[in-house]
């Protein structure tokens, strides 16, 4: 079913981002407005009404900033509250594969299987000991954290036509013109975690989050140097990984919290070779807002062993001149997320 006129919104931990497409002649997408706003605290740990309010009314403000009418939308939940599991089944009927899956979950879950929404994406088949057997990628919403979302969203006057995880928002935008005809490992660097997935045709095969990211690099910085976080920040954004700017004291400090990521990076690449070896990622794709960091492209391309691309969401969108106006204020592979959602059509 065709989806009517909506937003693509993306609650982040440190901001929200919205971003309205339409579709001209021809299913060419325009991107009709853009933007983000900033927040005090991510949805998850807001505390009372107060502060409910106050992040409603930041989705309210930002939506009519963009002049956008519609209070439709489609939401993304983040990649670091889902349950995502890869399970082998036995080849069933889909009435009958769905409880097999309900009791999988009973025994795979860290809580029970009656607080979460469940769901799957087939992945193979493969014939073992003369049995065919299913490898699906089961995902498991926890109700609570939806009903967060469905608060917020109502309290903001919105209407939601579906939720989604980041991770197959973020595919929609990568193979929106083309098809994976490789595994790809795309690596989402946010602020507070990293959502890796990978893809191959226009499917996700696996989604992971990484509990570390782009701030626990300002972190890192700020207790070398002992300096407040916002410098820190500065200090972060303008000379990263590079090993030629302050004589590399930055980079110094950078490193090995960008180890501990690359060793998760590597341990999830070393998993589906082993488990899933059709979808052995052959590239990295990098989005999010940390994967501008200066020299990032470079270090993963020297230590995982596969060519790493840094990916702009907005390269396959058609730009209206407010859309152009609003891109001014902001990084573009921020909005992979929200611009996922945007393009979803049914």
């Amino acid at each position: 079913m065709k989806l009517p006129e909506f937003i693509g919104l993306d609650i982040g931990y440190s901001s929200v981002k919205m971003a309205q497409i339409i579709f001209e002649q021809g299913n060419v997408p325009r991107l009709m407005g853009v933007g983000h706003s900033e927040i005090s605290k991510p949805l998850n740990i807001l505390k009372d009404e107060k502060e409910k309010k106050e992040l409603a009314d930041r989705i309210r403000t930002l939506k009519e900033t963009l002049l956008i009418k519609t209070n439709k939308c489609v939401v993304a939940l983040p990649e670091a509250m889902i349950f995502s599991k890869i399970i082998a089944v036995p080849d069933l009927p889909e009435d009958q594969l769905e409880k097999i899956i309900y009791f999988e979950a009973r025994n795979h879950l860290p809580i029970p299987v009656e607080d979460v929404n469940l769901d799957h994406i087939p992945i193979a088949k493969k014939a073992v000991d003369n049995r065919t057997i299913q490898q699906i990628l089961m995902i498991a919403a926890p109700k609570n954290i939806i009903n967060m979302y469905l608060e917020i969203i109502n309290l903001a006057g919105l209407e939601p036509l579906a939720l989604e995880t980041e991770s197959l928002a973020t595919a929609r935008a990568m193979t929106y013109k083309v098809d994976m005809a490789q595994g790809a490992l795309v690596v989402d660097f946010g602020s507070k975690n990293i959502a890796v997935s990978i893809i191959k045709g226009k499917n996700v095969i696996f989604s992971q989050s990484i509990g570390t990211g782009s701030d626990a690099l300002t972190q890192a910085i700020a207790r070398d140097y002992n300096i407040d976080l916002r410098q820190a920040e500065q200090y972060k954004i303008t000379y990263g990984l590079l090993q030629s700017q302050l004589e590399g004291k930055i980079a110094k400090s950078l490193l090995p919290v960008m180890q501990i990521i690359n060793n998760e990076l590597n341990k999830i690449i070393n998993f589906i070779k082993i488990n899933l070896p059709d979808f052995a990622p052959s590239e990295m794709l990098l989005v999010g807002e940390g994967s501008l960091l200066p020299g990032l492209v470079t270090f993963f391309n020297l230590n995982l062993g596969i060519p790493v691309k840094l990916v702009d969401p907005f390269s396959i969108l058609e730009l209206s001149d407010m859309a152009k106006n609003e891109m001014t204020n902001f990084s573009r592979p921020a909005f992979t997320v929200a611009i996922g959602l945007a393009l979803k059509v049914e």
